[in-house]
């Protein structure tokens, strides 16, 4: 099998699993339930399929395997085949070509005995859902979409298809058609929990991160097998961000102490709520969760600028030494940081070490010429070393280089001159 496929396969496992990433894995216990999943199928293939439902429904004790449609699929050909509303050997084969030509072969090589099954079998759903979903695998939407329209047409009155049509429109985007078939999914099968975090999934790429959240929040009080995916944290953190933005800052914090309950290895939750502790001027909170956010993003783009954040809310609690070293931090990773220079530059003239400040202003000036306020900063900071020259040179650069619209500054700049100049 080459590479492809088996990254193809791997895909449609885990979306067969829905979140399996996001909640602790027993192993062991897992590992047991994924063998009897492999038995039942095995069971199929031979014809014993009384077995093969049995073992399927042992299979779901697993909740990862409780919400797989691939599960639900397989019942579904089992139980047709038990009760004689298909002939057994068309049942074997689709089990023995999900087991070997799947398997070991890859997609593609399962498309043309799922074309041939479905020449001989026209009418029956399921044969169209197993080609919809490999045809989706390899990118190829019109088809899939074909046979899942089929599938539609030809069991109006099952959730499967509505929903693996719903998850297809989502990969092409179209969302409002999505959420129309995955509500259908939900109307005709409201345990199988996936078709709400499907739903979830295409509200969050609508941006309506409020309704996705109540849908999350309404089923996870429900049902003991939904498991959230991704989507939800996606979703809590752009609406933290937005109601940080609006200033409501207990609501923003709400949501990022949601995200932090379901997954307590979210450097950015951390990281967030941090900021919202900033601005709520909790500076000593505000440093404990940038210092879980930075043990947390290790090897993460991400630390160069909370190491900064947090050395902001260091010099805002009045500890320039540690906002130095925050600064430095940042730096180290990203040298050419103006920002952190300046900030630096001015950690460095609270602590009275006005020589270095000035370097740092220097530096920051030679990464961003055109931030006109490094020259007012120099000027203070030169009149507090006595260096009125120096001072006034600074303003006058100030006033150079600054807008008009900052008169009031310029303004004091000139004040500053003419008085400096009499000092002389």
């Amino acid at each position: 099998m080459n590479r492809l496929s088996l990254l193809i396969l791997l895909s449609i496992f885990l979306f067969s699993l829905y979140g399996l990433a996001q909640k602790e894995i027993y192993p062991d216990e897992f590992a047991k339930h994924i063998d009897i999943y492999k038995e039942g199928q095995e069971k199929g293939a031979k014809g014993d399929f009384a077995e093969a439902i049995s073992l399927f429904n042992a299979a779901a004790h697993h909740p990862y395997l409780a919400n797989s449609s691939e599960r639900h699929l397989l019942s579904v050909i089992a139980e047709d085949a038990n009760r004689k509303q298909i002939s057994p050997r068309l049942a074997r084969t689709i089990f023995w070509i999900k087991l070997t030509i799947v398997a070991k072969k890859g997609l593609e090589e399962a498309l043309p005995s799922y074309g041939n099954l479905i020449l001989g079998n026209p009418n029956y759903m399921p044969l169209y859902l197993f080609r919809g979903k490999v045809q989706e695998a390899l990118s190829n939407y019109s088809l899939a979409m074909a046979d899942f329209d089929k599938a539609v047409e030809l069991s109006p009155d099952s959730f499967l298809p509505y929903f693996y049509r719903g998850h297809c429109l989502i990969f092409t985007r179209e969302l409002d058609r999505a959420l129309a078939d995955l509500n259908r999914a939900i109307e005709l099968a409201p345990d199988f929990s996936p078709s709400f975090t499907e739903s979830i999934r295409a509200l969050v790429l609508q941006d309506n991160y409020q309704k996705a959240l109540e849908i999350h929040e309404e089923v996870a009080k429900t049902d003991s097998n939904y498991q959230y995916s991704s989507h939800v944290l996606d979703a809590y953190e752009m609406r933290g961000i937005a109601r940080r933005k609006e200033k409501k800052f207990e609501e923003a914090l709400a949501d990022f102490n949601a995200i932090i309950s379901l997954n307590d290895k979210s450097y950015r939750a951390y990281w967030n709520r941090g900021r919202i502790y900033k601005d709520m001027k909790s500076y000593q909170a505000a440093i404990e969760d940038y210092s879980l956010a930075i043990t947390k993003a290790i090897l993460s783009a991400d630390s160069v600028q909370i190491f900064y954040q947090r050395g902001q809310a260091y010099y805002d609690m009045d500890q320039p030494l540690e906002a130095i070293k925050d600064y430095t931090r940042a730096i180290a990773l990203k040298p050419d940081f103006g920002k952190a220079y300046y900030q630096r530059a001015e950690a460095y003239r609270k602590n009275r070490d006005f020589e270095i400040s000035i370097v740092n202003f220097d530096k920051a000036l030679s990464l961003d010429p055109k931030n006109f306020w490094i020259y007012y900063q120099k000027a203070h900071t030169f009149e507090e070393m006595g260096n009125f020259h120096n001072a006034i040179e600074s303003y006058s650069k100030f006033i150079q280089n600054a807008p008009d619209k900052y008169f009031k500054h310029k303004t004091h700049a000139e004040k500053r001159i003419k008085q400096l100049t009499q000092t002389q």
